[in-house]
């Protein structure tokens, strides 16, 4: 049924695409964004041969999300999971990655890695909406410009103003379950320097028991002209929380009622993070000889977290503790000679990481980890136009991945008895010495991985306002630190590849369309599941290759000036080759369809709709042990009143109060939040 709805309903859509004669908001249309985290400066969506999307300002605005994964989840072959359903531990999955989604998708803040050299996704929770100025979405495998896990797609967040103008906002919010938050922003811009800062305050109950999340976050940034070829720029962003940990729910509690889904067994699981990040960038236009980009960034990341509480053990002794401190350092050099461009980088990523497992002093179980990472890469991307009409773009990375890890485990104090012997073997007396107590080592282990990445991708513009592309990739992704801890004994990265092709329409009687098409193959690409020597769950490298093509579909629409409509649907098949069992947790189907309505200029209306299919339950490989999680279908609304310098807004999320889960694992779920209401106001100055 829900799939004939969604059928007809593109129909219509597609009956009206035909009938569009006015052109009214370019700014909707993505073929003409610059893309700042493109291979080059200044280039625009149609000169990529990749599956592009981008998210304006404009559409963050009128979109009715509340977080930033649900807003992330709209875009074709996008989905997300949540496993506390309120934002802070969700992970976003592009084209079928399944339950490794936060290892094969690449999130970056103003070009800089989100992700972390763990098993924890990168916290979209800790990026306020309204602070977000733009979003650029790049399907499929781009390790070539960024390394390491960027197999499904990279997205790139920016919230650094994009503008040299002034500007101040007040932002309040207040919605279901007790939620609150306040924000203030300003930009103020001088001759030869701007600044900007924001700070945020947000707060909820949650929607499950022990659901609740705190959340402050802040950001100063400068940028400093110092010549008409020369900017340096700068910023600090602090991010600190505490949260609850629901859990899953049972099959009985999610097929019951809302006080059942809202119920968690976990009352006293929690934690507490804090992350800083500093950036000091210097870009350097040379003219003819090209531009330079230095960027040195830095990360100070400590989270603490209890599971699995046990009253008859000290809070202190049950901790897991993590604390990360990352530097890297990304140097690009770009030359264009009108013909052709030319693109060339260096990185170097260093990384420190403790984990603590079970406190600091029980005996025989309290265990830390420490890791030293270090990730070097170099890069080089050419773009040149042999014929007019024609774009070609080859590109190559290679990458050396160190890691050094060490195993240690509390021990107690013991005697230890040292026997004497001559120099004929014979024992001649002993002596006994105490051991303190403490940690000792258990175990390390070294290991170094090659890896490279190759693009070959061709774009042909068939009339000024029809192009088709056609691109080859192969990507890698090496083994976290998490991984390695619990894996089998040869645990190696993973590798790719990767074909897309698809045609874009331009701005056709007011129509954008793309339609995109992909095939990846990944060899040894790793998975936590059954050893066979062992007969333990570990992390392995998969026996078989694993096999994932589909499409994405992409309309935006102006029927009239006052209404926009648009669509996207995704397709992603994805197998196991050899057995054609099915990759856990991916839809094969997602979709959605939105239309806005501004019936008077001061105010728009806005509804979405977003399916997502049915999906195997996440440790199932075989598809054979537990039942699927069930597709759905979720109604969200928003309206807009605008009047000078001030704009209200109120919404409802779910509708029609669908029953739905965004993870399933062992016939337990990770159940989302019932209707719920919003409202909120930002004035603008």
């Amino acid at each position: 049924m829900r799939i004939k709805i969604i059928k007809n309903t593109l129909l219509l859509i597609s009956v009206g695409l035909l009938n569009g004669s006015l052109a009214y908001a370019d700014e909707r249309f993505e073929l003409n964004e610059i893309i700042v985290s493109g291979n080059y400066q200044d280039q625009t969506v149609e000169q990529l041969p990749k599956s592009i999307a981008v998210i304006t300002a404009e559409d963050i605005k009128q979109a009715p999300s509340t977080n930033l994964a649900q807003l992330l989840s709209r875009e074709a072959n996008i989905t997300f999971s949540d496993v506390s359903a309120n934002g802070k531990f969700s992970s976003i999955d592009i084209r079928g990655m399944g339950a490794t989604s936060s290892s094969n998708v690449v999130i970056m803040v103003n070009g800089v890695r989100l992700n972390t050299s763990d098993l924890a996704a990168p916290d979209l929770s800790s990026i306020p909406l309204s602070q977000i100025k733009r979003i650029e979405i790049i399907r499929g495998a781009s390790g070539v410009r960024y390394g390491n896990g960027a197999v499904g797609g990279v997205i790139n967040i920016i919230t650094e103003p994009l503008n040299d103008i002034s500007q101040y906002q007040l932002y309040a919010f207040t919605g279901s379950y007790d939620t609150q938050e306040y924000r203030a922003s300003a930009q103020q811009s001088f001759e030869q320097f701007s600044l900007d800062a924001y700070i945020s305050d947000y707060t909820t109950d949650g929607y499950r028991d022990n659901g609740q999340l705190e959340k402050k976050s802040a950001r100063l940034g400068a940028q400093f002209y110092l010549t008409d070829y020369t900017t340096i720029k700068a910023s600090i962003t602090d991010y600190e929380d505490e949260y609850g940990l629901p859990g899953t729910v049972s099959q009985d509690r999610y097929s019951g009622n809302n006080s059942d889904r809202q119920h968690t067994n976990t009352p006293d699981d929690g934690g507490e993070t804090e992350d800083t990040f500093y950036s000091l960038t210097t870009e350097i236009d040379f003219l003819d000889s090209g531009f330079l980009q230095i960027n040195a960034n830095s990360r100070d990341r400590t989270s603490t977290s209890i599971l699995n509480f046990n009253p008859n053990i000290s809070r202190q002794n049950q901790q897991f503790l993590i604390k990360e401190n990352a530097d890297s350092l990304d140097i690009t050099h770009e030359i264009d000679f009108q013909t052709f461009k030319i693109s060339m980088g260096v990185n170097a990523n260093l990384t420190e990481l403790l984990r603590n497992e079970n406190g600091s002093d029980i005996p025989d179980q309290s265990a830390r980890y420490t890791n030293d990472i270090s990730d070097y890469s170099a890069f080089l991307i050419t773009d040149f136009h042999p014929v007019d009409k024609l774009n070609i773009n080859i590109g190559y990375r290679y990458n050396q991945f160190n890691l050094k890890q060490k195993k240690e485990t509390y021990r107690q104090p013991v005697p230890i008895t040292t026997d004497l012997v001559d120099q004929f073997g014979n024992i001649i007396g002993s002596f006994v010495e105490t051991f303190d107590g403490g940690f000792i080592t258990e175990g390390s282990s070294n290991e170094t991985w090659r890896n490279y990445a190759a693009d070959l991708g061709a774009i042909y513009n068939i009339t000024p306002t029809i192009s088709t592309y056609v691109s080859l990739s192969r990507s890698y992704r090496n083994p976290n630190t998490d991984e390695l801890v619990l894996s089998d004994s040869n645990l190696h990265p993973q590798k790719g590849k990767h074909a897309d092709t698809g045609f874009r329409f331009k701005n056709i009687s007011n129509v954008e369309a793309s339609v995109n098409f992909f095939f990846a193959e990944i060899e040894d690409e790793i998975f936590f599941g059954l050893d066979l020597n062992s007969g333990l769950k570990v992390n392995k490298n998969s026996e078989e290759k694993t096999e994932r093509y589909g499409s994405e579909i992409d309309f935006k629409y102006y029927p009239v000036e006052s209404v926009y409509l648009w669509t996207t649907l995704g397709y992603t098949h994805a197998t196991f080759k050899e057995t054609d069992a099915f990759v856990p947790l991916v839809p094969e189907i997602t979709a959605t369809l939105g239309a806005e309505w501004t019936p008077i200029s001061s105010t728009t209306i806005s509804l979405t709709t977003d399916y997502v299919d049915d999906q195997f339950d996440g440790n199932d490989l075989s598809n054979t042990q537990y039942s699927k999680l069930s597709s759905s279908l979720v109604f969200n609304t928003k309206i807009i009143y605008s009047i000078k310098y001030i704009e209200l807004f109120a919404g409802i999320n779910n509708l029609l109060d669908e029953v739905y889960a965004t993870g399933k694992f062992s016939d337990t779920y990770y159940a989302m939040p019932d209707r719920n209401y919003y409202a909120g106001m930002s004035i603008n100055f």
